[in-house]
């Protein structure tokens, strides 16, 4: 049984700043929908155009989410207005 850090909803493990998390683990922090298929899709599609989280590649088709850099890509996509989001859409950052 895999256990996930604590820091994703519904989780039971303590969770390290810098510890690597599945592509799953990664959709349910960033609250995707469906994180066990259409988030690890959305995930993949984010990857392939660049525009995602920064991710490490561990081998072929494995991949690993920091939590520290969901965090840090999360906080430089939060916005106060709709015109601030248009903002990021504009530049490729959805």
């Amino acid at each position: 049984m895999r256990t996930v850090p604590s820091s994703v909803p519904g989780a039971s493990a303590p969770a390290f700043p810098d510890q690597l998390v599945e592509d799953v683990d990664a959709a349910r922090f960033l609250g995707l929908r469906k994180p066990e298929t259409l988030g690890k899709r959305q995930l993949r599609q984010m990857r392939r155009r660049g525009d995602g989280p920064p991710f490490v590649p561990i081998a072929h088709k494995t991949v690993r989410y920091s939590l520290t850099a969901l965090r840090r890509w999360v906080e430089a996509r939060t916005v106060t207005n709709t015109a601030e989001a248009r903002e990021l859409r504009e530049v490729g950052c959805e």
